[in-house]
């Protein structure tokens, strides 16, 4: 099963919509806004201006929702970059079209051409042998 490799717009709304949102104002001019994602974890941003008589409440949750936004992106590409590093997703090839190396086999072709002392593993083991 292949699986994606980036993140889009798309994938992103579509996450957002499943957010459950609570927004509270806990002080004059300030704005709090959480979001419960799919998988039950909780993100929040908060917001405030300096004159409260200034404060307009949409204009704080939009802020927040923004950085929230900004907060899916890292967390979701963040998940998205951890299965592809276990070689979970395929890549579907290069410019050329050519297909690229794909998961764990690869990794360890590529590290396999890396000189053993600049991996920081085999550093830390000639450290402790030096002792």
């Amino acid at each position: 099963m292949k699986m994606k490799n980036k993140l889009t717009n798309e994938d992103i709304d579509a996450i957002q919509a499943q957010c459950l949102e609570e927004v509270w104002e806990p002080f004059p001019g300030i704005t709090i806004v959480a979001w419960n994602l799919p998988n039950g974890f909780t993100i929040s941003d908060q917001s405030g201006c300096v004159d409260p008589k200034n404060y307009d409440r949409e204009i704080g949750v939009g802020i927040c929702r923004e950085h929230l936004r900004d907060q899916l992106w890292e967390l979701y590409g963040f998940a998205l970059k951890e299965q592809f590093g276990r070689g979970d997703v395929v890549r579907l090839g290069d410019q050329d079209g050519r297909p690229l190396d794909q998961g764990r086999e690869a990794q360890q072709r590529r590290r396999a051409h890396v000189p053993p002392g600049d991996r920081r593993g085999d550093r830390l083991e000639a450290s402790r042998r030096a002792r």
